[in-house]
């Protein structure tokens, strides 16, 4: 389980470094919660993957806008 934890963890954080690299001009706080990483729930003890698939659907979303 720990390697697994280990992994979604990486990818939540290289897809938010790609989304910050890819949007500069939003800060911080703000890419938590368009990725849907932070919302008005307390997700303390959530488990990395569910908040890498909340992450993936966010981008899916956002895609769609574009489209």
């Amino acid at each position: 389980m720990t390697i697994k934890r280990i992994n979604y963890n990486i990818e939540i954080l290289e897809t938010l470094k790609d989304y910050l690299l890819a949007n500069p001009n939003v800060r911080f706080c703000q890419a938590l919660y368009n990725l849907k990483i932070v919302d008005k729930q307390d997700r303390f003890l959530e488990e990395s993957g569910r908040t890498l698939s909340r992450v993936r659907l966010a981008l899916e979303e956002d895609e769609e806008d574009y489209l």
